[in-house]
């Protein structure tokens, strides 16, 4: 993994998709002003450049970066060609998400510097379940997680397919990608159910599940419009009742 100062990181990294320099440079002072020590070519996706990034979305780029008294961090970088000219708002959301979001140590409408999230995505722990016990233990943390999200009323837009926005670590659960996220209830709980029982490798290491569907939807119907505790302990114990019994 190569990293270096961030004076010393390529423009096509910090300026993507353009590679300006002066905003580069730009960029490189702040991040180093915010604490930022080394930025890491690591991460999943290439770019052109031969330069690998965390993630890459409409609005920004993910980097590993280095942060000083924090160690291993994410810092998202606004796209040059980016529709949105800010991440503030971003940034107010994974704040008021937070612990089922990353933690934020800095943001401004160029970057945000948050935890790093290593883990396996909420697809790949579905693959690696092994029975109805294991199934339902995954639905059970991610249902908590999101009902996280109903109880502060941020609603994250993107959590019915969970594949690269979700992620399990330990024993806590990590939403990431808020770009699209607004200050609002919009039944995180029935979009994060909804990818369990339907879209999920979930259902093939428990049939069970299919036959949940019926009774899962209605509690759910009843969980959107009144979503209080009991509501949300009523659709657990249902569905582990319907599994399990």
């Amino acid at each position: 993994m190569r990293c270096s100062p961030p004076e010393n990181t390529p423009p096509e990294l910090l300026d993507y998709p353009r590679g300006r320099e002066a905003r580069a440079r730009e960029l490189s002072k702040e991040l180093a002003k915010a604490g930022i020590k080394e930025i890491c070519a690591n991460g999943p996706i290439q770019v052109p450049g031969g330069h690998r990034v965390l993630g890459r979305g409409h609005a920004a780029v993910v980097l590993h970066a280095r942060m000083e008294g924090v160690g291993d961090v994410a810092v998202k970088v606004r796209r040059a060609d980016s529709k949105r000219d800010s991440l503030v708002l971003e940034c107010v959301a994974l704040k008021a998400a937070w612990p089922v979001a990353p933690r934020v140590y800095r943001c401004t409408d160029e970057f945000i510097i948050m935890d790093l999230v290593l883990g396996p995505s909420a697809d790949e722990a579905a693959r690696s379940v092994r029975g109805c016990g294991e199934a339902l233990a995954l639905i059970a943390k991610l249902a908590e997680a999101a009902r996280w999200l109903d109880r502060v009323g941020v609603c994250h837009e993107e959590l019915s397919d969970l594949r690269g926005h979700a992620f399990v670590v330990g024993e806590a659960v990590k939403f990431i990608d808020f770009e699209s996220a607004s200050l609002r209830y919009c039944c995180s709980v029935c979009k994060v159910m909804s990818w369990a029982l339907y879209r999920s490798p979930l259902t093939a290491s428990c049939p069970s599940l299919e036959g949940s569907k019926g009774v899962i939807k209605a509690l759910l119907r009843e969980y959107k419009s009144s979503p209080t505790k009991e509501a949300f302990l009523n659709l657990i114990r249902a569905l582990k009742k319907s599994v399990l019994d």
